[in-house]
C-alpha cells in the first residue's frame, strides 16, 4: 500500500513506523514503513485481523487518517562493516526500506514458512544486495531456519567486519541476538509488539532492557541488539 504524504515521507526514517486508523476499527494498526518515495509512504503488511482486512479493501484514492512517522529508527554509521540484515516474514518492512536507504550493500537474510511468504526484491537485488532466503518446508532457497544461512555466512567469514540488523518473529530475533553475543558482532534489532497507542501512553508495549522497562512503540521500536532481555 502506498499513501501520498509528501511532508511524511521527507523525514520518515528506516525503522519508523506508523499508526493507520482502519475505518471502523477502535484502534489504530502499527505498520512499519517499508520505503518511501518523492510523494509517498510504502507499506507492506499481512492481513491477520479486522483492521488490516479493512485496509486491504480500501479503494484507490481513500484518504486515511495516520500518525507518522513513529519511533527512533535504525542507526547506520557503519564505520567499514558490512551490513548483515536478517528478516522474518513481515519483519521484511523495515528491512526494505533500511536495504534502499543504505550508502553500501551487504547481504539480506530472508525467512518464511513457505514460498507464498517471500516477496519479491528486485530493487534490493538491483543495488548489489546478496539476498539469502529460507523457508521451512524447502519451497524456496534452504529448507530450515533463516538463521541456518546466517550461522554459516558469519562462520564462513570475518565476523569483525560485520554488524546485524534483524526484524521479524520474537523466537528469531531472540536467536540472532545470541548469534551476535557468540561472535562479538554489534546489531540492532526491531521489535514487533501489539500496541494501542504508539506513544507511550498506554504502555502496552513494554519489553525489559536490562534492569529496566522501555516501550517499544516510544523508545523504540530499534534497540541495541545487546539492551533486550529475550
Amino acid at each position: 500500500m502506498i499513501l501520498k504524504a509528501p511532508t511524511i515521507a521527507r523525514v520518515s526514517r528506516p525503522g519508523q513506523f506508523a499508526m493507520l486508523k482502519a475505518p471502523g476499527v477502535f484502534l489504530r494498526r502499527p505498520l512499519s514503513i517499508a520505503g518511501v518515495n518523492k510523494d509517498g509512504i510504502e507499506f507492506i503488511y499481512r492481513v491477520v485481523g479486522a483492521g488490516t482486512r479493512e485496509l486491504s479493501l480500501l479503494p484507490r484514492e481513500s484518504a486515511l487518517d495516520i500518525i507518522a512517522p513513529l519511533g527512533n529508527g535504525y542507526e547506520y554509521d557503519l564505520k567499514n562493516r558490512v551490513p548483515l540484515l536478517v528478516a522474518g516474514g513481515t519483519g521484511i518492512a523495515s528491512l526494505r526500506f533500511l536495504a534502499l536507504s543504505m550508502p553500501v550493500a551487504g547481504v539480506l537474510f530472508y525467512g518464511g514458512k513457505t514460498k507464498n511468504d517471500i516477496l519479491p526484491l528486485k530493487e534490493i537485488a538491483a543495488r548489489g544486495w546478496k539476498i539469502l532466503i529460507a523457508t521451512e518446508d524447502g519451497s524456496r532457497g534452504h529448507k530450515g531456519f533463516v538463521t541456518d544461512l546466517l550461522k554459516r555466512h558469519i562462520g564462513a567469514g570475518r565476523p569483525g567486519n560485520m554488524v546485524l540488523y534483524t526484524c521479524g518473529p520474537h523466537g528469531m530475533e531472540k536467536c540472532v541476538s545470541q548469534i551476535a553475543a557468540d561472535n562479538n558482532i554489534p546489531g540492532y534489532v526491531s521489535l514487533e509488539e501489539m500496541m494501542a497507542c504508539g506513544t507511550g501512553n498506554c504502555q502496552g508495549c513494554a519489553v525489559k532492557t536490562g534492569d529496566s522497562y522501555k516501550m517499544v512503540c516510544s523508545d523504540g521500536p530499534v534497540f541495541n541488539i545487546n539492551d533486550i532481555c529475550f
